[in-house]
């Protein structure tokens, strides 16, 4: 795994990842974790992330995500659209929580 710096916004994570496009997911997820849900709930109506607080923390984030492997301020960086990779994100969240809602 190769060391990322990524950022949108005021939020900013150096982290490990396969590639640029997996860093940006494993940024969303660093970024939003406290807007994950804790505790027991009814598997029928499980929810893995409190969307409202989700978007809150969502708010933080520009346009596009940086990824480099220079730093934050790198000459050399990819920039990706922010919406496009947070509904992938997304999409991987619901398709987790439908998972754990079919295992009742």
């Amino acid at each position: 795994m190769k060391k990322y710096y990524v950022s949108s916004g005021t939020a900013r994570w150096t982290l490990s990842a396969k590639s640029p496009d997996a860093a940006t997911i494993r940024f969303i997820n660093l970024a939003l974790q406290s807007a994950f849900t804790q505790g027991r709930q009814d598997v029928a109506e499980y929810q893995m992330v409190d969307w409202q607080q989700a978007q809150q923390l969502i708010a933080q984030f520009e346009k596009r995500i940086t990824v480099s492997e220079q730093g934050f301020t790198p000459k050399e960086f990819k920039s990706y659209p922010t919406k496009a990779c947070l509904k992938t994100w997304q999409q991987q969240i619901q398709s987790m929580e439908e998972m754990i809602r079919r295992s009742k």
